[in-house]
């Protein structure tokens, strides 16, 4: 009989779920749309899911079930549909015909399963051309389902992932003992079902196992470690990687065998420390520690061994795991590390230098050796106690600021490099001590910022006060030079000063011959002929003979006069001439020998004129021929005058010997000014003399060095000092004996700076 109740209850859900599908008469797209994809449908698919079951091929257990529906209930057809997302699949499918026989799954949206899962209840439908729910489905005609008979197929608690059903191709009254008879068959489904799953997670469980227990091995069984676990007493071994036997010496067999056998190994004075740390695993607390162990073969192993408890969830320790590793490499580093300290402190202290580590950030002392803090005359633990204090306690005050930029620039020093320094200490006694000191970057912070410095000083107090001595002397040694020099240019003056002499002497020679000899006794006589006939002049003149031939004496005698007087003033004026000249050459001398250092500025060809004037007459008297070509760009000079008319006299003056000492009848001196580059002028001299042997080149400018008989070496001595002072160069270039020789000074246009 139909269960009217049922069916009625089940329609009337139908019409109360979904009243707009009822007005239209429930068209097929319509009924998909009782599912939505909510919180609660995921996890429906999701369990779906993880039961394995989708698109899987038909299995016994199954399609027994759906067999035993058909037949107990009379159906031709009897399903075990699993209601995906947007399909059903057919697990089992006992009387299914056609196209959806072969794949085994419909549309969701023609399932009359669906309906069971979405109400989580059975379906009874005697005929469903007249059901108020199904009658528009698609299924009626494309599946022939008139009559429906289903029940939820449910999984993993309350998730309904399907329908056990039967149906029909004609109406068929379903009756309650049908309904009660495919639920015990459903629930047997559920029950293969649930089977299905659990052996599916254990069988994930004990892959997840597998892959767990495989990665420990590899990871175990290939580090260099050795890993283990024994019980909480230790006498039962659980696991002991293959390290064992590389690191102990002994086969892991043997440590199964006997569990206690580790500790055998261990040599005895590090014995009962060792057993002592395992106690504290088994007595719940952790361990690290490290011991000695003694090989078969009878070498020593460091070992660092760390232990620790393993509970359950009830706090009861089950085992006792650990991981020992060999250390031996690395404790002999230890020991050569400290071996090494032991012997860099051994240097440090015993080094005659001062040693130290400064604290760029916080301006302290880290260290410093003995020989410093005795350097100083304050100890070593003083020197840490001044703490931010110390380089205002111990550097001289003017050198402070010096210091500060001295540390700033480490900011940006790299490691490699060794910066000089050289300032004054103030000793414990109040003495002031002049240091120099090497230092370089030591530490630096994680990003990078110089921490600490190292340096090394040497107390160069006793150099320093050298270097005074040495300037001093050199000091000394240049006034020497420099007078010497004087002395040498003044001798040049002297001889040129008795050339011009010897001229004037010969000028006032002549003059003096010539009015000696001039025809004064005649204008006697005639004065006295004038003074006896004053009376009566013109009878004497037309009368007297002697009036007669007094005009034409007169005449001839003037004319001799004349021609005496022209030569008189000749004389006179080479005479002038003569001495103006040895004005001019006393005045250069008197400039020349005023106090040097007074900076001029000049046009180069003042002075090289000057020089060569101080050597014209020697010139002349030698026949010496003198060329002078300067170059019209050069700028003007500021420049020593003194300095260099002393270098360019010394230089023509030297020239001129050259070409005395060499014989020639062609003997010339050329003077070349020019511009060399953008800062600096070139002036050479050059001469066509006797030359200057290779091995004398590098020793002509020696104090005392000379090849002349007559020299003693002053002059291109202080020539060359004088350049140096004046930040010039003095250079010498000869091809060789016979072959003349050419002395170059290069001149800065502009002052050298202190």
């Amino acid at each position: 009989m139909t269960d009217e109740t049922t069916l009625s209850a089940i329609a009337n859900d139908e019409k109360d779920a979904c009243p707009k599908r009822e007005a239209a008469r429930c068209a097929p797209s319509e009924v998909v749309s009782i599912f939505d994809v909510n919180g609660a449908e995921i996890e429906r698919l999701a369990a779906l899911q993880r039961t394995g079951l989708l698109d899987t091929p038909h299995e016994e257990a199954f399609d027994r079930l759906t067999r035993l529906a058909a037949r107990l209930l009379g159906a031709p057809v009897a399903l075990l549909s699993l209601v995906d997302h947007d399909r059903q699949f057919f697990k089992s499918a006992t009387g299914l015909e056609g196209a959806h026989a072969a794949v085994r799954e419909t549309p969701r949206s023609i399932s009359f399963c669906q309906h069971v899962v979405a109400r989580r209840a059975p379906l009874i439908i005697e005929d469903a051309r007249e059901h108020p729910l199904m009658r528009g489905s698609q299924a009626i005609h494309e599946l022939n389902v008139v009559a429906y008979l289903g029940v939820p197929i449910v999984a993993e608690g309350s998730n309904v992932i399907g329908a056990l059903c039967v149906n029909d191709s004609k109406p068929h009254a379903w009756t309650q003992e049908d309904v009660r008879t495919l639920q015990e068959l459903s629930e047997i489904a559920m029950s293969e079902i649930t089977l299905r799953v659990k052996a599916r997670e254990q069988e994930t469980s004990l892959g997840a196992l597998r892959e767990s227990e495989l990665r420990f091995r590899e990871l175990t069984e290939n580090i260099k470690q050795v890993f283990w676990m024994v019980s909480p007493n230790g006498e039962v071994l659980s696991y002991i990687s293959p390290a064992y036997e590389q690191i102990w010496g002994r086969t892991c067999a043997s440590l199964h065998a006997e569990p206690l056998s580790w500790l055998d190994a261990i040599v005895a004075e590090d014995r009962p420390a060792a057993a002592a740390d395992f106690g504290k695993a088994a007595s719940g607390k952790a361990y690290d520690a490290e011991y000695r162990i003694a090989r078969p073969d009878g070498s020593l192993r460091w070992i660092h061994d760390r232990g620790f408890p393993v509970r359950d969830p009830d706090g009861k320790i089950v085992r006792l795991c650990g991981i020992a590793e060999d250390i031996n490499e690395r404790k002999r580093a230890e020991n050569a590390l400290r071996e090494s300290q032991r012997f860099a402190e051994s240097i440090a202290e015993n080094s005659t230098s001062i040693i130290y580590l400064f604290d760029l950030e916080t301006g302290r002392s880290v260290y410093t050796n003995r020989n410093a803090a005795e350097s100083l005359g304050y100890s070593q633990a003083q020197i840490l106690e001044m703490g931010d204090n110390l380089l205002s306690t111990i550097i001289h005050p003017e050198d402070l600021p010096q210091m500060a930029r001295h540390l700033a620039q480490f900011a940006e020093t790299p490691d490699t490099r060794v910066v000089d320094f050289e300032y004054r200490m103030r000793h414990a006694s109040g003495d002031t001590r002049w240091i120099w000191g090497r230092d370089t970057v030591f530490k630096r912070r994680p990003n990078g910022a110089a921490w600490q410095i190292l340096g090394t000083a040497q107390d160069i107090t006793e150099r320093k006060q050298a270097e005074a001595a040495l300037d001093k002397a050199h000091r000394e040694l240049i006034d020497a030079s420099r007078q010497a020099g004087m002395a040498e240019v003044a001798t040049s003056v002297l001889h040129n000063v008795g050339n011009v002499l010897n001229s004037v002497n010969t000028s006032l020679s002549i003059a003096t011959g010539k009015v000696s000899q001039l025809k004064t006794d005649g204008l006697v006589r005639i004065a006295a002929l004038l003074t006896q006939h004053a009376d009566n002049l013109p009878a004497f003149f037309a009368e007297d003979p002697q009036g007669d031939r007094l005009p034409k004496f007169l005449t001839q005698l003037a004319g001799h006069f004349a021609i005496e007087r022209q030569m008189v003033l000749g004389e006179l004026d080479s005479l002038r001439g003569n001495v103006e000249h040895i004005n001019e050459i006393v005045a250069m001398q008197q400039s020349f020998a005023g106090a040097g250092g007074v900076m001029e500025t000049l046009q180069l060809a003042e002075v090289i004129g000057d020089a060569l004037r101080m050597n014209a007459s020697a010139f002349e008297r030698h026949g010496t021929h003198v060329e002078c070509e300067l170059d019209p760009a050069l700028p003007p000079l500021t420049i020593d005058r003194n300095k260099l008319l002393l270098i360019l006299v010394n230089l023509i003056r030297n020239a001129k010997h050259a070409c005395d000492d060499s014989g020639s009848s062609d003997k010339r001196v050329t003077v070349r000014a020019l511009l060399n580059g953008s800062d600096r002028a070139q002036v050479s001299v050059s001469d066509n003399g006797i030359g200057i042997p290779p091995e004398n080149l590098t020793r002509i400018f020696e104090h005392g060095f000379t090849t002349r008989k007559s020299g003693h070496g002053f002059g291109l001595h202080s020539s060359a000092l004088a350049a140096s002072e004046m930040g010039s160069a003095l250079s010498v270039q000869s091809d060789g004996p016979g072959r003349g020789a050419t002395f170059t000074i290069e001149l800065p246009l502009s002052p050298k700076t202190p």
